[in-house]
C-alpha cells in the first residue's frame, strides 16, 4: 500500500452509475464498496443510484469522503419525471397491446435527460457504470465506460445479454473486464472490438487479525470446511456433495458450511425448477440423516457473517467451473486458511497476481471421486497446517484498491502510467 496520500485530480470529475435492477452481492458488492471510495481520493466521485439504496450503502461503506449522492430517481416535476410517468403510462398500454417497446426508449430518454442535468449541475468529465447487464447503454455528453464481471449469464437472459454487450461495445469508451480471463472471453466473442476492452483485476480488502488453524475447529473438533457462494448451476454443489459423501464414507467427521445466494434451498423441502440444482437438493434429501446433519446452508448473510465463517473454516472448498474472478480463493489464502479448488484460468490467474506461494491446491479433475481424494489429503495434513504461510498473510499489500483505482483512471484519462498487474 501507498503511503503517501495520492493527489487529487480535479480534471477528472467521475460520475458512478448504479442501474442494475438486482441487488448486488458477493463480487458485485465488493467493487461497490471498496473501489469507489478508492475513487473519491483521487478525484472527485459522485455516485447515482436508487434512492431507495443509498441509506444502505452509506451505512455500508468504510469512507464517504469525496462522495457525493444522487438519486437514479427523477426529482418531482422535472422533465425527466414528467418522461418517466409518461413511459409507466405507455407501458400499461403496451402490456394490453403489441405495440413493441416504446415505453423502453420513453424511460430510457427520461434518465438521460436526469443525468444530464446531474452531469452538468457536477461538472462531470467521465461516466462509470458499475456493471453491464442488460440496462442500455445511454449516449451522454461525457465517455461512458462499464465494468463486467463475466459473460456467464443464465441461459434464460444470455441472448439479450450478449447483444446488449454489442451494443456497448458499439457506443461506449470502453469496457473494463474484472480479470484477464473475463477480457479474453469478451475480446473472442467480439474480436473486432478488442481495443475497446481492458482487464483490471479486483482486489482483496486486508484480512483481520487470524487465529492459527488448529484453533479453527467446531464444538466437537471436527474441521469445518467452507464454500461462500451462490446457489447457481456453475458452482457446482451437486459436485461438492458428493464428494463429500464419499468423504465420509471413509470414516471421516467434518462440518460443511455453505453461504450464498439461495444455498438455504439445498437443505429445503421445496422442488427446484433447474433440474440440476434440484438434483443437488434431492441428493442431499435422499442422504442418510447422520451425513445431513453434517451439512449448513444460510443462505445470503451479511459481509460480518460472511467474516465469521471464514475465521472459523479450516478449509475453504471452492469446486466452481466459472468464475470471472472468484474472490473467496484470494480471500482464504490470505487468511491462512487452505483453500481446495477447480483449476480454472481465473483462479490460476490470481495465484499468480498475488504470488501465492502455498495452501491453494488445484483440482483438475471435475469428479467426486477426484475431489474426495483432495479433501482427505488436506485432511490427513492438518497437523502440518497450524501455522498459516506468514508470505501469503501479506500478500494482499501486492495488488491494492488503490492499485485498482489508479488502473481504472489511466483508462479513462489515457496516457497515465498503469500499474503493471494489469498486464498478467
Amino acid at each position: 500500500m501507498k503511503d503517501s496520500p495520492p493527489t487529487l485530480r480535479q480534471d477528472l470529475r467521475l460520475l458512478i452509475l448504479e442501474d442494475f435492477s438486482f441487488t448486488a452481492n458477493g463480487g458485485i458488492e465488493t467493487v461497490r464498496l471498496s473501489l469507489v471510495p478508492e475513487f473519491a481520493r483521487l478525484c472527485p466521485v459522485v455516485w447515482t443510484l436508487p434512492q431507495s439504496r443509498i441509506s444502505n450503502t452509506i451505512k455500508k461503506l468504510s469512507s464517504l469522503n469525496g462522495i457525493v449522492f444522487e438519486a437514479l430517481n427523477p426529482s418531482r416535476f422535472t422533465i425527466s419525471w414528467y418522461i418517466a410517468r409518461l413511459s409507466k403510462t405507455i407501458s400499461k398500454v403496451e402490456n394490453l397491446f403489441p405495440y413493441g417497446s416504446f415505453s423502453v426508449q420513453i424511460s430510457a430518454w427520461s434518465k438521460r435527460v436526469h443525468l444530464e442535468s446531474i452531469i452538468k449541475k457536477h461538472r462531470i468529465t467521465h461516466l462509470l457504470n458499475l456493471g453491464v447487464f442488460d440496462q442500455p447503454i445511454l449516449t451522454l455528453s461525457v465517455p461512458v465506460f462499464g465494468i463486467v464481471y463475466d459473460i456467464n449469464y443464465q441461459p434464460s437472459i444470455r441472448t439479450n445479454c450478449m447483444n446488449n454487450l454489442l451494443f456497448w461495445l458499439q457506443k461506449a469508451a470502453g469496457i473494463i473486464a474484472v480479470s484477464n480471463f473475463s477480457r479474453d472471453q469478451i475480446v473472442t466473442s467480439f474480436p473486432s472490438r478488442n481495443c475497446l476492452v481492458h482487464s483490471v483485476p479486483i482486489a482483496v480488502t486486508p484480512p483481520p487479525h487470524l487465529s492459527p488453524v488448529e484453533g479453527r475447529l467446531d464444538e466437537l473438533n471436527q474441521p469445518i470446511f467452507f464454500y461462500p457462494a451462490s446457489f447457481n448451476i456453475h458452482k457446482n454443489h451437486g459436485l461438492l456433495l458428493r464428494a463429500l459423501a464419499l468423504v465420509y464414507e471413509q470414516g471421516y467427521s467434518f462440518k460443511m458450511v455453505f453461504c450464498g445466494a439461495y444455498t438455504q434451498l439445498l437443505t429445503g423441502s421445496r422442488i427446484l425448477q433447474d433440474y440440476q440444482l434440484e438434483d443437488a437438493r434431492l441428493f442431499l434429501a435422499n442422504s442418510s440423516s447422520e451425513f445431513r446433519s453434517c451439512i449448513q446452508a444460510y443462505g445470503a448473510v451479511e459481509q460480518s457473517h460472511v467474516e465469521d465463517l471464514f475465521q472459523q473454516a479450516t478449509c475453504i472448498l471452492l469446486p466452481t467451473s466459472y468464475e470471472g474472478f472468484g474472490l473467496p480463493l484470494t480471500e482464504a489464502a490470505l487468511r491462512g486458511i487452505p483453500v481446495i479448488c477447480s483449476d480454472i484460468p481465473p483462479f490460476q490467474e490470481q495465484v499468480s497476481l498475488y504470488n501465492l506461494k502455498n495452501g491453494v491446491t488445484f483440482v483438475n479433475d471435475s469428479t467426486p471421486h477426484a475431489w474426495s481424494i483432495s479433501i482427505i489429503n488436506t485432511l490427513n495434513d492438518l497437523e502440518q497446517l497450524s501455522n498459516p504461510d506468514e508470505e501469503n498473510k501479506h500478500a494482499w499489500k501486492r495488488w491494492t484498491w488503490q492499485d485498482v483505482a489508479n488502473s481504472y483512471i489511466s483508462i479513462l484519462q489515457p496516457g497515465l502510467p498503469r500499474s503493471s498487474a494489469t498486464n498478467l
